[in-house]
């Protein structure tokens, strides 16, 4: 016979699956993130390929518009939306905030053949304390501040979410309307709330950026167009 779920396992079940599709979307948008940088830093150390070119602004345009509908649809705040942005302010309502307590979040840490009983629920405590709040519940304080930050640090990009990305100036030379350390900083900041997030519900480390298993870099090794 199954048992009941209690009220508090029901919202801590609901928050998971609001926080699956979120944690697999920055784990995406820091793949292709980490893929494009290196292809930059590729790019910088050799001299026959770093030239200006069409396929370079392809490239550039091409994820400056997959990154800015990232960061948009983390900021999205339709209901219907699994976002950060939601995740955050769910988290603020004190029906949800009280019931993700520090006795709950501890228990979480428990093993049934712990050598040392107490000694894994006491590292939960004291990550808990660290970043979630000293009582004996989710400081609703914390995670305001981490809603305003994520606010604070993606408002120029979802500024461009239905403008033009880049122009072309009178030299016909491609010009970003983004800057690409603000979209940086946007990118980060999401990584990092989204990180923080997944220590308090999963009560693990994440930093979200995925290994590839792949050998990505294996095509850039060989000629693109075969000479005949």
């Amino acid at each position: 016979m199954s048992m009941k779920k209690t009220k508090q396992q029901k919202i801590i079940d609901e928050l998971l699956l609001t926080f699956d599709p979120i944690e697999s979307e920055i784990i995406r948008m820091m793949g292709n993130h980490e893929i494009f940088q290196e292809l930059i830093r590729i790019s910088k150390n050799n001299s026959k390929i770093n030239k200006g070119n069409s396929f370079w602004d392809f490239l550039k345009e091409s994820y400056v518009a997959l990154m800015v509908s990232a960061v948009c649809r983390q900021t999205d705040t339709d209901s219907r939306s699994s976002s950060l942005i939601n995740l955050l302010n769910t988290l603020l309502k004190p029906q949800v905030s009280e019931v993700l307590t520090k006795d709950w979040y501890c228990k979480q840490y428990h093993r049934d053949n712990d050598i040392m009983p107490g000694f894994m629920e006491g590292i939960g405590k004291g990550d808990f304390e660290e970043r979630f709040g000293p009582g004996e519940h989710l400081d609703t304080s914390i995670v305001q501040a981490d809603l305003d930050e994520l606010i604070e640090k993606t408002k120029e990009i979802k500024r461009y979410r239905n403008k033009r990305i880049a122009h072309r100036d009178r030299n016909n030379k491609l010009v970003f309307d983004v800057n690409f350390n603000d979209l940086d900083e946007a990118i980060e900041t999401i990584r990092k709330i989204t990180s923080k997030y997944y220590l308090l519900l999963k009560q693990g480390g994440n930093d979200l950026v995925p290994v590839d298993q792949t050998d990505w870099q294996e095509i850039l090794t060989v000629p693109w167009i075969s000479q005949k």
